[in-house]
């Protein structure tokens, strides 16, 4: 179970907007969530993304932005370790069958 919701969009923007998130509080979240463009999460993540803006004078939207584009990095950095090893596994399992020389 994930703490806070993580948008499922390219690992490539997902880490954009994870920069931006830590830059500029929740717009990252928000671009995010206009991406992705899933109605089950939109408003979630966009909600989320306008109380982490309205709060960085608060220093608590400073802090949280900062961990959820954290976050959003490492997730897109995982998922893109997770795919090379499935990749790697796939490989291995075609040569120990001979498909590949």
């Amino acid at each position: 179970m994930q703490l806070l919701p993580v948008p499922k969009v390219k690992k490539f923007i997902l880490c954009c907007c994870g920069l931006l998130n830590m830059i500029l509080p929740g717009v990252g979240l928000m671009v995010a969530s206009c991406i992705e463009n899933n109605p089950n999460t939109f408003m979630t993540q966009f909600w989320m993304g306008l109380m982490q803006l309205m709060l960085a004078s608060l220093i608590i939207g400073f802090i949280w932005s900062i961990v959820n584009g954290i976050l959003m990095i490492y997730h897109a950095l995982k998922c893109k370790k997770e795919k090379e090893e499935h990749v790697e596994a796939k490989q291995l399992r075609l040569v120990g069958r001979g498909r590949i020389m």
